[in-house]
C-alpha cells in the first residue's frame, strides 16, 4: 500500500483513524451493554413482556408472560397475539391494534384467555418503536386479578357503607375527606367529586367546624374514640337536626394513625319522642297529682315509684327507698294478702282495704302496666268509700231486719192459708148439704111442674133449671167462672146455652133475639176468650173450661 504526502500527515491520519475506531468500538460496546441490559430487564420483569410486529405476530416473550397464560415460549413465538383473545372479540382487537399505530401508544384494561380457557383481567400497555427499517410493538401485560379482587372488595364495602341511613366518612389528619358513603352525599346534595379532597370546614362551614367538630377530631387523632350529640342546622336550616356523632381513630397496618372514621346517626325522631315523653310525663304527673283518688305505683321489688298528693295526704309522706308494705301497713315483710305478683303477671284485681286505727275504708283497683323499657309495674288506685261503707253496713242491717220480718210474715201467711183452707172446706161442706136439701125439696116440685100442661118454651126452661141444679155437685164446679173473663150478663146466658148444646136459632128463640144477634154474641165470646183465629170449638172450650158457679 502506498501513501502520498509527508510522514507527518500520514501519522495524523493514522491517529485519526485509530481514534474513530475507538469511538465506534465504544459506541458498539455501549449498544451491546444496552441490549444486554434491555434483555435482562425484558426477561426478568415481573410483568409479562412481548415484542410483536406490525401484524401482531409475537417475536419475543418473557417468562412472566408464559407463566401468566400457561404457555411455553416455543408455543407463542411466531403466533399472533390473538391467541390470548376471545375469538368473538377479534374485531375489537384489530381495531385497537390499528389505533395503537395511529397514536403510538395504548393503555387499556381488558380480559385475556389462559391456555385452559380461564379469563384473566389484565392491564395492557403497548407502544410502537422503530427498529432498523421497520416498526415493532413493545407490549407490557400485568395480571390485575388481585387488584380487581381488592377493588371488588372495596366496592362491596362501599356498598355496605352506603346501605345504611347513617352518614359515614373517613377524614385524614389534615381534615380532608377521603371517603363518604351515599347517605353523606344525599344529605349534602353533592357528588363524590365535589366532596373528596375537600376539607371538612369547606363543607360544614367554619363556624360549625370550629365550634363542634375540630376539637373532637383532634381528640380522635390522639387515639381516643369520641362521641357526642348535638343540634346541627346544615341539613335542615329551619329546624335543625339532632345528630349522634362518633369519631373512631383509624390505624394503618403499620400502626400509624392516619385519620378518623366518622359515623353520624340522625336521632332527631328519638329526641322528639323523648321530648314528648317528658312532656307527657309532666302532664301525667300533673293529672296524678290533682286526681281525687290516691294513685300508688310500685315495681316488682315492692319499691315505691310514685305516690300522688291525695295518697300522701291520707297515708303520710313517702320516704326514699321505702317499700309499699312499710308505707301502707308498717310491716317489715310483704303482706300475706299482697296481690303484687298476681298483678304483675297480667291480672287486674279489685278489693277493699280497711285501715286499722284511721277508721277508713278504701276500694282498691290494681292493674299491671309495662314501661317502654320492658319493666312491669303495678298501678293502684285508692278511693275512699268510708261513708259508702257505713251506708252499706246500715243497709245490710236493715236488710237483715227485713229478712226477719219476711220470715214472720211467711209464718203468718202459712197460718192464714191453713185457716183459709179450713174455712173453704167448711163452706164446701155446707154447700153440699144445701145441694142435698135442694135436690130433695125443689126437684120433686119441678118434676110435678113438668107433668102439668106447659108450653114448649116453659118446658125448655124447666130442663135448663134441672141441668143447673144437677151440675152444682159436678166436679166442674171447681173450674173458673164466666165472670173471670169480664163477660156481660147476656153473654153469660148465651155462653151457658152454647155450653148446653143449643144452636143459634134455639138460643135466639129462648132469649127473644134474632139469630144475627146470637152470631154477634158468639164472635164477642171468641174474642174475649182469646179464641179468635184458632180452630177450637166454642162449645168444646166452654164445656171443658167453665163452671156455672158464676
Amino acid at each position: 500500500m502506498r501513501y502520498s504526502g509527508s510522514s507527518h500527515d500520514r501519522c495524523l491520519s493514522a491517529e485519526y483513524t485509530c481514534s474513530a475506531l475507538k469511538k465506534r468500538n465504544g459506541e458498539l460496546e455501549q449498544q451491546l451493554f444496552d441490549m444486554k441490559m434491555f434483555k435482562q430487564a425484558f426477561f426478568h420483569s415481573h410483568d409479562g413482556m412481548a415484542i410483536a410486529d406490525d401484524k401482531g405476530t409475537l417475536l419475543e416473550v418473557n417468562h412472566a408472560l408464559c407463566e401468566t397464560f400457561g404457555y411455553r415460549r416455543e408455543e407463542l413465538l411466531g403466533n399472533p397475539c390473538l391467541r390470548f383473545r376471545d375469538p368473538a372479540k377479534n374485531e375489537e382487537f384489530q381495531r385497537r391494534y390499528a389505533l395503537l399505530f395511529q397514536q403510538g401508544y395504548l393503555t387499556v384494561e381488558t380480559q385475556y384467555l389462559h391456555k385452559d380457557g380461564r379469563e384473566i383481567p389484565v392491564e395492557l400497555n403497548a407502544s410502537v418503536f422503530r427498529y432498523d427499517d421497520r416498526y415493532l410493538v413493545q407490549i407490557s401485560i400485568r395480571d390485575i386479578s388481585c387488584r380487581r379482587e381488592k377493588e371488588s372488595l372495596l366496592k362491596r364495602q362501599q356498598e355496605i357503607c352506603s346501605a345504611t341511613d347513617d352518614l359515614m366518612s373517613f377524614v385524614d389528619r389534615d381534615y380532608v375527606y377521603r371517603f363518604v358513603n351515599r347517605a353523606y352525599l344525599d344529605t349534602f346534595n353533592v357528588s363524590q367529586q365535589e366532596i373528596l379532597g375537600r376539607r371538612v370546614d369547606d363543607l360544614l362551614g367554619t363556624e360549625i367546624f370550629e365550634a363542634q367538630v375540630r376539637k373532637r377530631l383532634d381528640q380522635c387523632f390522639s387515639g381516643e374514640t369520641v362521641r357526642f350529640q348535638g343540634r346541627f342546622s346544615f341539613s335542615d336550616p329551619e329546624r335543625g337536626r339532632f345528630l349522634d356523632v362518633t369519631f373512631y381513630p383509624y390505624r394503618e397496618p403499620d400502626g400509624m394513625l392516619s385519620g378518623a372514621i366518622v359515623v353520624i346517626h340522625d336521632v332527631t325522631d328519638i329526641k322528639l319522642v323523648e321530648r314528648r315523653k317528658v312532656q307527657e310525663g309532666k302532664r301525667y304527673q300533673h293529672i296524678l297529682s290533682n286526681v281525687s283518688d290516691g294513685v300508688f305505683i310500685v315495681d316488682g321489688e315492692y319499691n315505691i315509684i310514685h305516690a300522688n298528693a291525695t295518697l300522701q295526704k291520707d297515708f303520710g309522706k313517702v320516704h326514699s327507698g321505702q317499700k309499699c308494705y312499710e308505707y301502707l301497713n308498717g310491716e317489715l315483710t310483704p303482706c300475706f294478702w299482697c296481690n303484687n305478683i298476681h298483678v304483675l303477671r297480667g291480672n287486674t284485681v279489685r278489693w277493699r282495704m280497711n285501715v286499722v286505727g284511721k277508721n277508713r275504708v278504701y276500694e282498691v283497683y290494681e292493674t299491671p302496666f309495662e314501661l317502654s323499657e320492658g319493666q312491669a309495674i303495678k298501678v293502684s288506685f285508692f278511693r275512699e268509700i268510708t261513708e259508702q261503707y257505713l251506708i252499706e253496713k246500715k243497709l245490710a242491717e236493715k236488710n237483715k231486719q227485713l229478712a226477719e220480718k219476711n220470715v214472720e210474715l211467711e209464718n203468718i201467711n202459712i197460718a192464714l192459708n191453713v185457716l183459709l183452707n179450713k174455712t173453704r172446706n167448711d163452706r164446701q161442706g155446707a154447700y153440699r148439704k144445701n145441694l142435698v136439701r135442694l135436690k130433695k125439696l125443689v126437684l120433686p116440685y119441678l118434676d110435678l111442674l113438668g107433668e102439668c100442661t106447659v108450653e114448649d118454651t116453659g118446658l125448655e126452661y124447666i130442663t135448663i133449671i134441672k141441668s143447673h141444679i144437677n151440675s152444682f155437685s159436678d166436679s166442674r164446679n171447681e173450674l173458673p167462672g164466666y165472670s173471670d173473663f169480664g163477660l156481660t150478663r147476656r153473654e153469660i146466658l148465651v155462653a151457658d146455652l152454647i155450653r148446653n148444646g143449643k144452636k143459634s136459632k134455639e138460643i135466639a128463640s129462648l132469649l127473644g133475639l134474632s139469630p144475627r144477634s146470637i152470631e154477634a154474641y158468639r164472635n164477642s165470646l171468641r174474642k174475649k176468650l182469646h179464641l179468635t183465629g184458632k180452630k177450637i170449638s166454642l162449645k168444646h172450650y166452654l164445656t171443658s173450661t167453665f163452671s156455672i158457679e158464676n
